[in-house]
């Protein structure tokens, strides 16, 4: 009777209802968030640095082949560098200045390849490999044509002197013809000269079509014996950004920090939460409030001194970027402990769960593991007001390198302030805090 009793108490039902709930909630986050991987690549923007203006051709030949559906072609390579650092493009491709003309002079020419590691590593992986086989492509068709070019110049300059022989050669019997046409009677000679323009036109006709013929063969053959002749020196390097040190754990170092720093924060603004629900009922809501903000912005500061340090010395990162990741782990720490606080002023200790499941979204828009554009329409919207988004970007630019674009540090401002509105809002609104006695779900 006692065990009826106690597995139809309320207690029991929420905990099944939490574990269904959350068993099949997390697993339709992931499969949707992470379904998209890696086919979206294609959508990643890309950037066709042109600065030879005779190589037009080149550029829009790579445009038309790469394997990505946004393809910009410009020819200011420092802001093509900057797009690359704050990740408004993926990868870069340039042709240097003078490209063509060196080319043609046989000289060593080479494509260069522009990769920011600073990314997740879904992406990065990825597009080194792309960018290693484009390059082999461009690699063969510069080599081909160089060593055509070579092969081909000697015949094709002796093909020249042969129709400069014979153009010589055609214009002396031309002027023998108009000769004899001139001593033959007057009434004769229109339909000889008619008859001479026809048989030279003709006869040019034959030679140029019999030029480009031999030409095209000339080329044709001396193609076949590039291809032959195909040397293994490359004419495409890939320069690497803001390099990553290499294993997974470098890799998704910023995901692991900043999900293990919210999900800190998401205890501990809980145990705070009933600081403040006490304090409140003593001093007043706004005054415990006011303390509680204090409270985290201090907690924030103490934890990124010590955190941060343990992350420089677990992973292969220089100290001198110290003071820039701890400052960037104090705000994140602070955006963390408002944003977890927003459920728990609204519904009390019953609010974790909810901040479970918003920090198991977060884990997709963070954006630590695959790109915004990989991501379907729920979360690439989401992540606007993902704090974890912002985190993880911080800590990549500060890790590793790269830069904030002005969206990003524009977002990131906002957030904060609207978060920090809603919880006065809350405080304002509330003028009882709810707390959960665990004891009454029996």
């Amino acid at each position: 009777m006692n065990f009826k009793k106690f597995i139809s108490s309320r207690g029991t039902v929420i905990a099944l209802l939490i574990t269904v709930i959350f068993g099949g909630l997390v697993f339709w986050i992931y499969d949707s968030g992470y379904k998209n991987m890696p086919s979206k690549i294609k959508e990643l923007p890309i950037e066709i640095i042109n600065q030879d203006p005779d190589s037009k051709d080149l550029a829009e030949n790579i445009k038309a082949k790469a394997p990505f559906k946004h393809v910009k072609i410009s020819s200011d390579l420092k802001k093509g560098k900057q797009n690359l650092d704050q990740r408004k493009s993926y990868l870069l491709i340039a042709i240097p200045a003078h490209f063509k003309h060196n080319l043609l002079q046989g000289k060593n020419v080479k494509v260069k390849f522009y990769l920011n590691d600073s990314n997740q590593m879904s992406v990065s992986s990825s597009l080194n490999a792309v960018a290693n086989k484009m390059g082999q492509e461009i690699d063969k068709k510069i080599q081909v044509q160089n060593q055509t070019i070579k092969i081909a110049k000697p015949q094709l300059a002796k093909l020249q002197l042969e129709l400069n022989k014979q153009r010589a050669n055609a214009e002396i019997e031309i002027n023998t013809a108009r000769r004899s046409i001139a001593q033959a009677p007057k009434q004769m000679q229109p339909a000889l000269i008619k008859k001479l323009k026809t048989q030279t036109a003709l006869s040019q006709k034959q030679v140029v079509k019999k030029a480009l013929k031999q030409k095209q063969q000339i080329i044709s053959q001396s193609k076949q014996k590039a291809l032959a002749q195909q040397r293994k020196t490359s004419s495409f390097t890939i320069q690497h950004r803001n390099s990553v040190p290499k294993g997974l754990n470098n890799a998704l170092a910023p995901f692991f920090i900043n999900i293990t720093l919210n999900l800190g924060t998401l205890m501990g603004a809980l145990l705070l939460y009933g600081v403040y629900a006490k304090f409140a009922s003593k001093i007043g809501r706004w005054k415990s409030f006011a303390y509680l903000e204090c409270t985290y912005l201090l907690i924030a500061f103490l934890a990124s001194l010590i955190v941060s340090v343990i992350d420089l010395k677990i992973l292969p990162g220089s100290m001198a970027n110290y003071s820039n990741i701890m400052f960037g782990h104090t705000l994140a720490i602070f955006l963390y402990y408002n944003f977890n606080t927003i459920a728990l002023l609204l519904l009390g200790q019953i609010g974790t769960p909810i901040n479970i499941i918003l920090t198991m979204i977060q884990v997709v828009s963070g954006a630590g593991i695959i790109p915004l554009i990989g991501m379907n329409s729920f979360f690439n919207l989401v992540h606007y007001i993902s704090p974890v988004y912002y985190g993880i970007q911080s800590d990549f630019n500060f890790l590793y390198g790269g830069t904030f674009s002005s969206e990003q540090q524009i977002g990131f401002w906002l957030l904060l302030v609207g978060i920090l509105l809603v919880n006065m809002i809350i405080v304002t609104i509330r003028h009882k805090q709810p707390t959960l006695k665990f004891d009454e779900l029996s």
